[in-house]
């Protein structure tokens, strides 16, 4: 989940706990016929991919 703060959080209710980061900028997004993906630059943590609102951090060195 993306806030207008460029903040991006994932919230798992059923354990009561959540896990964000503060976005830099998107690097890139699409829509594929299977999934939404998209690439987000973190302040401290290198890149981010969020694949259907579910959070995979990549190392720089990928993209």
């Amino acid at each position: 989940m993306l806030n207008s703060d460029q903040w991006f959080s994932e919230i798992v209710a059923s354990d009561g706990s959540a896990f964000s980061l503060k976005l830099r900028e998107r690097l890139h997004a699409e829509q594929t016929p299977f999934q939404s993906i998209e690439i987000h630059a973190t302040a401290g943590f290198g890149n981010l991919m969020v694949i259907d609102g579910c959070r995979m951090r990549l190392p720089a060195v990928w993209i």
